[in-house]
């Protein structure tokens, strides 16, 4: 049975990551990464520091966890499994979003976007690659995938690539799992 005290923390502590979150979106979408500093967050959040230090290590890791969900979708366009709805449906998000495009696509807001999205990749070519046969280490390999998805991505976003969404999906489903097919 929960007690009302175990709920009544757990929707404070829900309370304190959704503003953690929101403080951080607003943050990363208004101005480039780098100049985000630790101590805005926790203002904007209105937590203390040792409050943001209970459910993140740094600003590095609040960005990794926001963006665990999408970067889990965009890796599964590598595997037969991955759901093509799913993969649209996040591709569509970043459509709609993409007014924020150029801060998210430039800097070190990238580099840790694609690091992210490698570190995904890594579970679906460990299972491609069990016996780790493959002369390039996996870690290598899926920042080499990650980079290829992001590139095609980022050039949709920023119109370099003016294609339709059924295409794009396509695109990165057909050349994700083309690179992962190199492996054998």
């Amino acid at each position: 049975m929960t007690s009302t005290k175990q709920i009544t923390q757990d929707k404070r502590i829900q309370r304190t990551l959704t503003a953690l979150q929101v403080a951080f979106d607003e943050l990363i979408t208004s101005k480039p990464y780098d100049e985000i500093t630790l101590n805005e967050i926790i203002a904007k959040a209105n937590v203390g520091r040792s409050t943001f230090y209970q459910h993140y290590k740094s600003k590095d890791d609040i960005l990794a966890k926001r963006l665990s969900w999408p970067m889990t979708i965009l890796s599964s366009a590598v595997s037969p499994d991955g759901n093509i709805d799913d993969i649209q449906g996040i591709l569509a998000h970043f459509w709609d979003k993409r007014s924020y495009a150029r801060i998210i696509f430039s800097g070190t807001t990238f580099k840790q976007i694609k690091l992210v999205l490698s570190e995904h990749l890594l579970t679906h070519i460990a299972k491609a690659d069990p016996q780790g046969s493959c002369p390039i280490p996996h870690g290598t390999y899926a920042k080499m995938i990650a980079e290829a998805q992001m590139f095609l991505i980022a050039n949709w976003l920023t119109g370099q690539t003016p294609i339709s969404l059924d295409k794009i999906t396509q695109g990165l489903i057909q050349t994700s799992r083309a690179m992962l097919g190199g492996l054998k």
